[in-house]
């Protein structure tokens, strides 16, 4: 449950001000069973956690001057917890576990340009940090999610476009590099923030409605990221490419056709990086294990709207 307030003030003519305050309210309900699809209940892990925070915030604008005007924004939020861990107090494994928060407040702030000098071409440029209590990490040996004992500092840089030449055409662009680190070394000496992205790259291009005929091209790129603290070890690259089809025959039938990862490549979906066997009796092994991403599909679908 939440609720925002929102206070809009024009103070110059190329000066303004939008403050506002954000709260939010959970409530994590968690029933744990010590085996799937029975009906006993693990009493060490089952629970109710009622927590909640709010997160204010500010934005400075000032401009236009020739179509472009610079913002600053500052403010509160926060990241949620796995609710399994605002109640388990045993791990997987049979260890100890310590109950958490549901809420890990972030703070952050951005500078950052938006221009329209060119003609149908909108371009947002920003610098920004984000300082998080913890980050939310995945921890193999115990098949749980875990909260990292330090805090974290990520910055990076961003860059949106979007370009119609025409009415019935769009051309897009945004890329994104980041940075993110521990303030402390964890307990391997490292500071990278395991999983954290570092370079995304998402480009498209859109054919509107044109006399009933849609269409669209569309690139998503994630380039390799740390998978252990010390940097030691990196994920492979990512890049989908997806294509859409669709004709609209009347304001009651269209017909469309999907097709997903096109390029057909064998890339990781999500990657990680930790110890195990394949077998009981095998010796272990610490390796990337990974979940693979959809291989080239074609779906097609006919909608009827009445």
């Amino acid at each position: 449950m939440g609720w925002y307030w929102e206070n809009k003030i024009q103070w110059a003519e190329k000066i303004r001000s939008i403050a506002g305050v954000r709260g939010d309210v959970y409530n994590f309900n968690v029933r744990d069973y010590y085996q799937t699809n029975t009906t006993v209940q693990n009493p060490a892990n089952s629970g109710n956690q009622f927590t909640g925070l709010a997160s204010p915030k500010l934005s400075l604008i000032f401009g236009p001057w020739y179509r472009t005007e610079f913002y600053v924004n500052g403010g509160y939020g926060f990241h949620s917890d796995d609710a399994r861990g605002t109640t388990a107090t045993v791990n997987p494994d049979g260890t100890p576990a310590t109950p958490l928060s549901g809420l890990f407040q972030t703070r952050g702030a951005e500078i950052g340009l938006r221009s329209l000098i060119v003609p149908q071409w909108q371009s947002t440029l920003s610098v920004w940090a984000l300082h998080s209590q913890s980050e939310l990490l995945y921890e193999g040996d115990t098949g749980n999610t875990v909260n990292s004992p330090q805090p974290s500092n990520r910055y990076g840089i961003e860059w949106a476009n979007y370009y119609s030449p025409t009415d019935w055409l769009t051309l897009d662009l945004d890329y994104a590099n980041s940075v993110a680190r521990f303030t402390q070394p964890d307990d391997d000496g490292g500071t990278h923030v395991p999983e954290a992205i570092e370079q995304v790259l998402s480009a498209g291009v859109t054919l509107h409605d044109e006399r009933g005929l849609s269409a669209g091209l569309r690139l998503r790129y994630f380039g390799p990221r740390d998978l252990i603290s010390t940097g030691a070890a990196r994920s492979s690259e990512t890049m989908l490419l997806n294509f859409h089809l669709g004709y609209r025959f009347n304001k009651h039938w269209s017909a469309s056709a999907d097709v997903s990862n096109l390029l057909d490549r064998r890339d990781h979906d999500i990657a990680y990086y930790y110890e195990s066997r394949i077998s009981p009796g095998a010796a272990p092994a610490t390796e990337v294990h990974f979940h693979p991403v959809e291989p080239l599909q074609v779906r097609f679908g006919v909608t009827a709207r009445f």
